[in-house]
């Protein structure tokens, strides 16, 4: 298992049906098909859901077909086209397809890119508590709007 793997696990339930609330990753398939998976393995489809071609290797989902995955945002940058409500972040300044799809029930939070930074590797304790704490901090402004 890797570091990022081990993190996850320690943090997250192994299954989406484990998870209190509604959770869907964005991923593109091995036939360069977008899927929101949410169900099955949550470490392995979040890990997909990340794996950026070129700079991370593709991911397998032992209960998916069509493996590997890779990182949704190669299609579908938002990826969140459903009738369900949603909370949608958004990063401000990321390189990728701008795109407004947001419906009325969604609840889109803005936030400033973070100094954090892929080529930042031996940094990543600080990297991922500045993270933890910005989500923190929008998560807490978040329960203030209902």
């Amino acid at each position: 298992m890797n570091p990022l793997e081990e993190i996850l696990s320690s943090l997250l339930p192994s299954q989406f049906e484990q998870i209190p609330i509604s959770f869907q990753c964005g991923v593109v398939n091995a036939n360069r098909e977008f899927e929101m998976l949410s169900s099955g393995y949550v470490v392995e489809s979040v890990i997909a859901s990340c794996s950026v071609p070129y700079l991370f290797v593709k991911k397998n989902i032992p209960d998916k077909d069509n493996n590997p995955f890779v990182d949704g945002g190669v299609l579908n940058r938002v990826g969140l086209l459903s009738s369900n409500p949603k909370i949608i972040h958004v990063i401000d300044d990321t390189f990728g397809k701008k795109n407004n799809i947001f419906d009325d029930k969604s609840i889109v939070i803005n936030s400033k890119r973070s100094k954090s930074s892929l080529w930042k590797y031996n940094n990543f304790d600080g990297q991922f508590e500045e993270s933890r704490e910005t989500t923190k901090r929008l998560l807490d402004g978040l329960t203030t709007r209902f």
